[in-house]
């Protein structure tokens, strides 16, 4: 059986990856702060805090599992501002749930899985600011390209470990209001996320889970 494991699991993208996923036979644990809404009596919920420190978190839940995907989904776009203004408790906030956190995590179920001869295949939910700079995103861009490498660096010590990254594209979520919400200071034609909003550029969460969940285990 087939065990997913998903940061970010109530809202935005990973709800709707999670809604998806419940139409499948495969063994889920969402690992959170809370618990989705919608969740199955077989589902298991893992209650962490990304933005704490998560180390000695162990992982146990892998009776009748033949293959582990980990959906690294979860993170967050704070701080947004100037990059000599950035403070170093919201820099570390950041990090830890966008980098720290979700490694240690991949750390954890590399171990375990290899120890039991099973494959674990790592999907990390990544964007375009992971391999680019953008004014005012110093926390995110360089968290988001820390945990790609990070990523890549495990799986080439690991031969039972793959890893997959996917820039589902600018989504209408909660996250993009907050970025649109940051352009309100700027002229129209330089607000480049309120602009996608307004001419429909935005894709919703369904669409693109669908489209995350069909690549990796198929229609």
């Amino acid at each position: 059986m087939l065990n997913v494991v998903i940061t970010g699991g109530c809202n935005g993208l990973g709800g709707a990856i999670v809604d998806i996923l419940h139409r499948t036979d495969v063994l889920l644990t969402v690992i959170g702060r809370q618990s989705p809404s919608n969740k199955r009596a077989n589902d298991c919920f893992v209650e962490l805090d990304l933005s704490e420190d998560i180390s000695g978190w162990k992982y146990n839940n892998f009776k009748f599992v033949s293959k582990v995907l980990f959906i690294s989904n979860a993170g967050i776009i704070d701080p947004i501002g100037l990059t000599s203004e950035v403070l170093k408790k919201d820099l570390e906030n950041n990090h830890n749930v966008n980098f720290y956190s979700p490694f240690l995590i991949a750390s954890e179920l590399s171990k375990k899985t290899k120890s039991r001869n099973i494959k674990l295949h790592i999907a990390n939910i990544s964007s375009g600011a992971a391999s680019r700079a953008l004014p005012k995103w110093a926390a995110y861009c360089s968290s988001k390209a820390a945990i790609k490498i990070a990523y890549d660096c495990l799986a080439l010590e690991n031969d039972h470990v793959t890893v997959e990254h996917i820039n589902p594209g600018v989504l209408n979520t909660t996250m993009q209001q907050k970025i649109r919400n940051s352009e309100s200071g700027l002229v129209p034609e330089e607000r480049i996320f309120s602009n996608l909003r307004t001419n429909g550029g935005l894709l919703e969460p369904q669409v693109a889970a669908q489209k995350i969940i069909d690549k990796l285990i198929g229609p």
